[in-house]
Formats: structure tokens, C-alpha cells, sequence
């Protein structure tokens, strides 16, 4: 066997050789013409090829690697040791590592690649998930980005100052600095119970559904395949709020619609000459009703060059000017007028004709009608006098409802009047999806909208004159009126 002293005494050559241990194992040290010594284990690869496994350079006074001190040899560490400089008893221990892995069916060449690449793939994958992390934005920038995109859309001031304000106000800087991805439902949880411990509900949801339009605008823009190569990412999976319940509050507006009957009530308030009220605010309630519950923004927010008379329609821009809103989802609409929707807005022009709003302000008619407004006169003036009516009357009281409530009353009855939910989402101007979006066009349906606006008009009579609303007999004489 190979010694300390044999070693030290090796000459170079001419040309490089071999000295083996002379035991059988494979071991051995080559020799270069220079003198320099390096251990290497032979053995067969694949197909009974020879190979030689290099084991690093021979330095007499190396510190000794021990067996406890070797790694294990599936770790990149193993192989650095293996081709370090060494002594001859640190070079017998790892060969006989080496032997180990042949005897394993292994080749240690290749397993040493192997290793090295999946540590390098390791090591990539380190640097990605740094920089991901570098690039994730915080919940600052994301409520930065959201009010930009709300701008984009359309929405107004006043809204987007309400929304900024109302995130600002809740949440602190350390969760505004926070990572978006960071963020966890009981970080949120904690900042909605803050209105909640106030006895301010309302307000505790309004923040949860802030919280979640804002989240969700995270999820949608690191998932967006135009987006992919942006320089800030949210990093988010999930959208945080969807494991916050919403509280239980008797002013949950959207989740209230009136029936016929208490359509016809409503009317009689809003129509009767001794009811409290301004003409303007009681005929934008009455339209919001007869322009298919549109939302109050477009309705409120609605001039005069939007309506053509001659062609009984209403031609909603995608945005108005001056930071009004258009459509809330800014596509441009059309809804038809039924004979009701033309009487009432011909009365209107009476009283308003001469602006530029249908609704202008009291005070100032450069401007359109405050929209706290409506809702305002119906909680204070308009139900207090039809539960005095109720209550003179000996009538069953209505349950209390808000203007909120119109669009989804509109959709609600059209659907008791035999419209399906695809056919009244197209009234309403529901966001659509699906690859025919692309080719929409406001145009598209009119008939079919007029249908519905002329149906709903139809019930609403039948209801005010106590007649019984009847589905059949509605679109019965809709169609035949169609087709005179």
C-alpha cells in the first residue's frame, strides 16, 4: 500500500503515471512530468468503461478529514471535499466513500453533476424568490395603483376621495407599509373591528368591501397576462377579505327589493300633489324606476344631450366630463324609453330643460343634484309620510328601503315578469364575459330591451291602478303593441 513516505519521494517523468495501493481497491495517485501528485479512484462506468474519479491534490500537511468530519454524499459539500487538497488518510476515507456510490450502482461523476445542478437550481431559485420579494409591492402602492385605476374607469372624485380616505383612515402605517403579501385576514380583521366596537356597522362593512374591491385589484394585476413583466408584484393568491364575514346590519340596502304592491305604494308618494318634496327629486326616483334601475351615478349624473326624444332613447357615454361618471363599468349603453319613461321626462324638461343636468343643483345648475340627495328625502320625507298614510289607512306597513333598493327591485320583478338573468343583465349593463364581448355593441338588443322597460312600465300601472299583475297578459299586450 501507498505510504506517506513513497508518496513524498514521487518524481515526475516524461509522461504522467499511475501508483496504485496494490490492494485491489482502485485507488491509487497519479503523477504529473512536473511532480505534482493528486489521488484519484478508479472504477467501471457504464457500458464497462474505465474511469478515473479525481480526489483532489496531495498535501502532506493537510489538515485530516475525518470519517466523522466527510459529508454525506448527496450534498454539494461531499464533492468539494473529494477533489480539495489532502492528505493520504483523509484520500483513503473518501474514496472509500466513492467506492460506496459504485457499489450502489452509482456514478460518482455523474452523481456529483446531478448534485450540482439541482444545487444550482436551488440556488436560482433563492435569487428568484429574493428578487419576487424585492419587487412585491406594499399595501401603500397598491391603494395608489387601485385609485389610479378607478380613475381610469371613470369613477368619481367624490367616490375615490371616499375610498382613499376611508382606507387611509383605518388602516395605520405599519399596515400600509406591510407587503401585500404580507397581509393576513386577521391584520384586516383587526382594523374592520375598529368601526364595529364604535357601533358604526355601516361603516365596518363599507371598509370590508373597500378592503376587498382593493385586494382583488391585486390578484387581478399580478394574474394578468399583459402584466407579467411588470416591475411590481403583489405576490397574492387569495384575496384576504373572503375569509372575513360581512356584519349583520339592518341597512344592508342591496339585499332589499319591493314588490309590486309596494311599488305602487312607493308611487303614490311620490306622485300625491301633498307628499313633501322638490318636483326634480321625487321625478329622479321615479325614473330611476322606469330607466330599467340604472345606477344612481348614471341616472343622477344624466344631461340632456343623452336623450333623443324622436327615438325614445337613452344613450349613457362610457364617461362624462368634468370627473362625472358615465357607466360604472365605462361601456357606453343604450337603454329604451317606454311611454312612461318619455311622459316623465317631458314633464322634467319642463322644470329643467333650460340646464345641462336633468337633475342640476338647486343652488347652483352648473352642477348636477347632490347624489346623498334621493336617498335623503326618501329616509326623512318620503317614508315618514307613507307610514302615516299606512297607519290612517289601516294598511300593512312597508318594510323600510332606500333608492339603493331600485335596481334591484327592477331586476328582481322583470325576472317575475318571465325575463331571464342573461336578458336583464344586458338591460342593466352588467359587466359581460366571454369571448363576444370584444364584438359588443350598444346597439345590440335594443327590441329586446324595449321589451323589458315597456313590460316593467306596463306592471308598474297595473299595480298603481290595483289591478293584479299577471305575467302573461303583461308581455302579451307588450308584444302586440310591438307589432302594431
Amino acid at each position: 500500500m501507498l505510504t506517506t513516505k513513497q508518496l513524498n519521494n514521487l518524481k515526475g517523468k516524461k509522461s504522467a503515471y499511475r501508483a496504485w495501493d496494490g490492494d485491489g481497491s482502485g485507488f491509487g495517485v497519479r503523477v504529473t512530468p512536473a511532480g505534482g501528485v493528486s489521488f484519484f479512484q478508479f472504477y467501471y462506468g457504464q457500458g464497462g468503461k474505465r474511469r478515473f474519479y479525481g480526489l483532489g491534490r496531495y498535501v502532506p500537511d493537510a489538515p485530516e478529514i475525518t470519517d466523522a468530519g466527510i459529508a454525506a454524499t448527496d450534498t454539494v459539500e461531499f464533492y468539494r471535499q473529494a477533489h480539495a487538497p489532502k492528505g493520504l488518510k483523509s484520500a483513503r476515507r473518501v474514496a472509500q466513500r466513492v467506492r460506496g456510490l459504485v457499489d450502489q450502482g452509482l456514478d460518482p461523476a455523474g452523481q456529483e453533476q446531478e448534485i450540482e445542478q439541482r444545487a444550482d437550481a436551488e440556488r436560482a431559485a433563492t435569487v428568484r424568490a429574493q428578487q419576487e420579494a424585492d419587487q412585491r409591492g406594499t399595501v401603500e402602492q397598491l391603494l395608489r395603483f387601485h385609485v389610479e385605476a378607478m380613475r381610469r374607469k371613470g369613477r368619481t372624485e367624490k367616490h375615490i376621495a371616499d375610498f382613499e380616505g376611508t382606507v387611509r383612515r383605518y388602516l395605520p402605517e405599519a399596515l400600509l407599509s406591510a407587503k401585500v403579501a404580507d397581509v393576513k385576514p386577521l391584520d384586516l380583521a383587526h382594523r374592520i373591528a375598529v368601526p364595529i366596537k364604535a357601533g358604526h356597522v355601516v361603516m365596518a362593512n363599507r371598509l370590508r368591501t373597500y378592503l376587498h374591491a382593493l385586494f382583488k385589484t391585486a390578484l387581478l394585476h399580478d394574474h394578468d397576462p399583459a402584466n407579467l413583466a411588470a416591475d411590481v408584484k403583489f405576490g397574492l393568491y387569495e384575496n384576504p377579505i373572503n375569509a372575513i364575514p360581512k356584519q349583520e346590519t339592518q341597512e344592508n340596502a342591496r339585499e332589499r327589493d319591493l314588490e309590486f304592491w309596494e311599488l305602487a305604494r312607493a308611487w303614490e308618494g311620490l306622485t300625491d300633489p301633498t307628499a313633501p318634496g322638490s318636483p326634480v327629486t321625487r321625478a329622479q326616483i321615479r325614473l330611476q324606476f322606469l330607466l330599467a334601475g340604472m345606477h344612481f351615478t348614471e341616472v343622477g349624473y344624466a344631461r340632456w344631450d343623452e336623450i333623443d326624444f324622436m327615438r325614445r332613447i337613452w344613450d349613457i357615454p362610457a364617461r362624462r366630463g368634468g370627473g362625472r361618471a358615465g357607466t360604472k363599468n365605462a361601456r357606453p349603453h343604450v337603454v329604451p324609453l317606454s311611454e312612461a319613461a318619455l311622459t316623465e321626462l317631458q314633464q322634467l324638461y319642463r322644470l329643467t330643460g333650460h340646464a345641462e343636468w336633468l337633475f342640476p343643483h338647486h343652488q347652483d345648475e352648473s352642477k348636477p343634484m347632490a347624489q346623498t340627495s334621493p336617498a335623503q328625502y326618501v329616509r326623512k320625507s318620503l317614508r315618514p309620510w307613507i307610514e302615516r298614510k299606512d297607519k290612517e289607512q289601516g294598511r300593512e306597513p312597508m318594510t323600510p328601503w332606500s333608492p339603493a333598493n331600485i335596481r334591484s327591485t327592477v331586476k328582481t320583478r322583470l325576472g317575475e315578469l318571465g325575463f331571464n338573468n342573461e336578458q336583464r343583465n344586458r338591460l342593466q349593463n352588467h359587466a359581460q364575459t366571454g369571448v363576444d364581448v370584444k364584438h359588443y355593441d350598444r346597439w345590440d338588443f335594443v327590441d329586446e330591451k324595449r321589451e323589458m322597460v315597456d313590460a316593467f312600465a306596463l306592471a308598474l300601472r297595473y299595480a298603481i291602478n290595483g289591478e293584479p299583475v299577471n305575467k302573461d297578459r303583461i308581455r302579451a299586450a307588450v308584444a302586440k303593441e310591438a307589432a302594431a
